[in-house]
């Protein structure tokens, strides 16, 4: 099964929720879990060291199959891998409906951080996001902010489901949110300075906040 997890405005915790899913239900659910990074923060938020090959250089390589792909990936825990995203940036369009494919072939469950998806997808990278963002099931990850709900509206796609990062003193709550995108809230997601700290001491694997755990679980059922 394959979740991308995605936003339309940066620094709405996208890659701490798709890092924080990913290890909950490899710890919670005993499942073999993939998470794929198109961003690049993961392997600093897992506390590992930064690996200079990933998805984007088996993307760039060429007809190459997903046993190269598979080569890439970073043991984070048991049950638990990790695609890093790598260092190249430009591709065929092809190679993109080829990862995606071998994503929905992958035994395992898989969630992707697809990142920050734009109006406009003008580079490689951009139109992989808009491609993976298009798949059903996709997940939008936003803050109860009118400006992040704002770009999700001026974007070409619509998920289906909605992961709200919730914050004190806002107006939207889930019924406007929903409402305003097309979609249902799935989960909520409480800020919460503990998740700060931990993505900081790249604990956000080993030891993640229990309430966050129990939120991004939600995604799932």
């Amino acid at each position: 099964m394959l979740y991308p997890l995605w936003t339309a405005k940066p620094g709405s915790g996208c890659s701490t929720i798709s890092l924080a899913l990913a290890a909950r239900l490899a710890a919670k659910r005993d499942l073999d879990v993939l998470v794929v990074d198109l961003d690049g923060d993961l392997t600093a938020a897992a506390g590992v060291a930064p690996r200079h090959d990933g998805v984007t250089d088996w993307l760039a390589a060429g007809s190459v199959g997903s046993e190269a792909l598979h080569r890439l990936e970073v043991e984070l825990r048991p049950r638990l891998s990790l695609l890093p995203v790598g260092s190249s940036h430009a591709w065929p369009d092809d190679r993109a409906d080829t990862l995606v494919r071998a994503l929905h072939a992958d035994p395992r469950l898989v969630v992707v951080d697809v990142s920050t998806v734009t109006p406009h997808a003008l580079s490689s990278m951009q139109r992989l996001r808009h491609r993976l963002a298009a798949d059903d099931p996709s997940l939008l990850v936003t803050r109860s902010c009118y400006l992040a709900v704002r770009r999700a509206q001026a974007l070409p796609i619509r998920p289906t489901g909605v992961v709200l990062v919730r914050e004190g003193g806002r107006t939207f709550d889930r019924h406007l949110i929903a409402e305003a995108l097309g979609a249902p809230v799935i989960a909520q997601i409480d800020h919460d300075p503990a998740v700060a700290r931990a993505v900081d001491d790249g604990k956000l694997v080993r030891r993640p906040p229990r309430p966050l755990s129990r939120q991004v679980e939600a995604l799932v059922r």
